[in-house]
């Protein structure tokens, strides 16, 4: 390469910059001798300033002051150096701001002005490259200075995510990470005020509720990274998983809803139903009842008491033309906080959305979309949230009726991102064998389900089919009972339900259906 009279004077000033002796490198640039900026002065390449506490070189013939966003000037490092330095600090020079800049890629190609980081210090591409490591040997590339520390970066997580009241739950740290040194302490703090040390803990809770976990570590060098971690905790009363083969009955609050559940062979009940009966253009949920709504707490005693003789409590929102909670909503985030208080006032994490009331005067058609966005902002928050769609069906499967537009419902609900944990089809009203036509209405459904799952197997499909008939029908006995369990058994249904507990057959047909689950294999 030519040695040009510009060439020369930047080596040289690099040298008195960087200050090299025989053991190391000096902390500034030598600035002595060399005079400041002068507005009214013609530069030429290689001439010299000091210009803002820096020594600066001049690429070529300039007048004007001195910055490195002009590809004029270049800056050689920040004055300090006095020439003497026996470089025995082994300091790399200028301390730089390696914020936002990317580690050096050999893969990569640069320009002239790219900066990388390398070997912990901040490099300046001349010109384009590709394949050549920053080094000060290496022309094509210009050391701007030393990064200085890492900050570590923090990554918590939590197992499980969704634990039951009192199991343990294992806090992880170890995805944390310190790429120029090493994370030398890891501190959690909980909610209750308290800490724990270790790249993991455990730790459990005896109360329902979302809990948050904050892990700060601290690197070799001081500094700190944080990052946080929820869990949501529930217990038997619902947000379990979803089992294979899951029985659960209606039972309506006219009926006994305690002596009425615990006489019968079931471990699950879905309690209904919970609406907005009122007129004032506000959502106020209650217990739709006989004697008109009801407040949400006038319930709370009796769900409890079945929680606590091991009942899995589900509640239904709506119903045969009841007024569904969503009808007056204008805005999803207020109704996402009233089903989170619904959930919070009776203590159970399942809802199962019966919406039969589409056709009422007056109700605004798109109810159902305003309602799913809500529901899916809630499981967005509390992932143990588990919703399930009820919905007429007729011998060929799902329907949209006048009064329920199940499949706008459904495939809005998986569009709008809600996790569904059935879509359950009653299977009633009809004239004629159950045998067949409960059957025939599953596979249409499942068929269906096919056009909003595209991704999901047949069997996934299945899995996630509910079918509820009513075994207070004259025609649907006990023999037809045991034909669909057989059925539902061997297609591999997700669950099995009847309206309801407070039928005068409900203990002997739910003697039977709760074979479903107890002979899962």
């Amino acid at each position: 390469m030519k040695q040009t009279r510009r060439n020369i004077l930047r080596k040289a000033s690099a040298l008195t910059a960087l200050g090299i002796g025989a053991s190391g490198i000096a902390a500034g640039a030598d600035c002595s001798s060399v005079p400041e900026w002068d507005a009214d002065t013609t530069y030429t390449g290689g001439d010299q300033v000091t210009y803002d506490g820096a020594l600066w070189t001049a690429e070529w013939w300039t007048q004007d002051e001195p910055s490195e966003s002009a590809n004029v000037w270049t800056r050689e490092g920040a004055c300090g150096g006095n020439g003497g330095d026996d470089g025995d600090d082994g300091d790399d020079g200028d301390s730089a701001n390696c914020d936002d800049f990317p580690q050096y890629d050999s893969g990569a190609t640069y320009t002239g002005g790219d900066r990388v980081i390398y070997d912990g210090r901040l490099w300046e591409a001349e010109w384009w490259t590709s394949g050549t490591e920053p080094a000060e040997s290496q022309n094509v590339w210009t050391l701007v200075g030393t990064c200085g520390n890492f900050a570590p970066s923090a990554v918590a997580s939590a197992s499980p995510s969704s634990p039951e009241v009192g199991e343990t739950v294992t806090f992880d740290g170890s995805g944390s990470a310190d790429q120029d040194g090493s994370i030398t302490s890891y501190e959690w703090s909980f909610d209750d005020g308290t800490t724990e040390t270790g790249e993991t803990v455990t730790r459990s809770y005896d109360a329902k509720g979302e809990y948050t976990a904050t892990l700060t570590v601290t690197d070799d060098a001081g500094a700190t990274a944080s990052d946080s971690v929820s869990v949501a905790v529930g217990d038997s009363g619902g947000g379990s998983e979803k089992e294979d083969d899951v029985f659960a009955p209606y039972q309506g609050t006219w009926g006994s809803l305690v002596d009425g559940t615990l006489n019968v062979d079931t471990d699950r009940v879905v309690v209904s139903f919970v609406g907005d009966a009122t007129d004032d253009g506000e959502v106020n949920p209650g217990w739709l009842t006989s004697d008109g709504q009801r407040p949400l707490t006038d319930y709370t005693d009796e769900i409890q008491t079945l929680q606590d003789n091991g009942i899995e409590v589900w509640v239904a929102i709506g119903g045969w033309d009841g007024r569904t909670v969503a009808r007056d909503a204008t805005d999803a985030t207020e109704l996402k906080n009233v089903y989170a208080d619904i959930l919070d006032t009776l203590g159970v994490t399942h809802l199962d959305i019966d919406d039969e009331n589409a056709n009422e005067a007056g109700r605004d058609g798109s109810v159902y979309e305003i309602r799913n966005e809500a529901l899916a902002m809630l499981q967005d928050e509390r992932p143990e949230v588990k919703i399930s769609y009820t919905v007429p069906a007729g011998q060929g499967g799902i329907e949209n009726r006048n009064y329920s537009p199940a499949k706008d419902m459904v495939s809005d609900a998986v569009e709008k991102g809600i996790d569904l944990s059935y879509v359950n089809i009653m299977t009633m009203g009809f004239s004629g064998d159950y045998t067949s036509i409960i059957p025939s209405a599953g596979q249409g459904t499942v068929d269906w389900l096919a056009n909003v799952y595209p991704d999901k197997s047949e069997q996934e499909r299945w899995e996630m089919l509910g079918v509820t008939p009513n075994v207070g029908e004259d025609n649907f006995t006990t023999d037809d009972a045991s034909a669909i369990v057989d059925w539902a058994e061997n297609e591999d249904l997700g669950l099995l339900s009847f309206w309801a507990l407070y039928k005068s057959s409900a203990a002997e047909q739910a003697e039977i259906f709760a074979t479903f689950e107890s002979d899962e294999d």
